[in-house]
């Protein structure tokens, strides 16, 4: 079953990276995304952060290889994911 936080998490997603819902998984890495650059990154981050009205960490999200990362990243700053 899928969470408000996911839906929120799902949306942000398709939102910055142009993604359809079912192109959205958590091993789907940066690098087969075409617009997934560095500026696209940073906008990433800004909209999960403003969604879920928290700040991440610069070590965490300069980790992220996939979007499962960046589900750890929300995770370890207290959103429930």
């Amino acid at each position: 079953m899928t969470t408000e936080r996911e839906k929120d998490f799902s949306n942000a997603i398709s939102k910055i990276l142009l993604l359809d819902g079912d192109e959205i998984r958590d091993d789907l890495p940066r690098k087969e995304v075409d617009d997934w650059d560095s500026l696209t990154h940073l906008m990433l981050v800004s909209e999960l952060e403003s969604t879920f009205g928290i700040t991440l960490d610069d070590e965490d999200v300069m980790g992220v290889e996939c979007l499962g990362d960046l589900k750890a990243a929300l995770r370890k700053a207290g959103v429930e994911i």
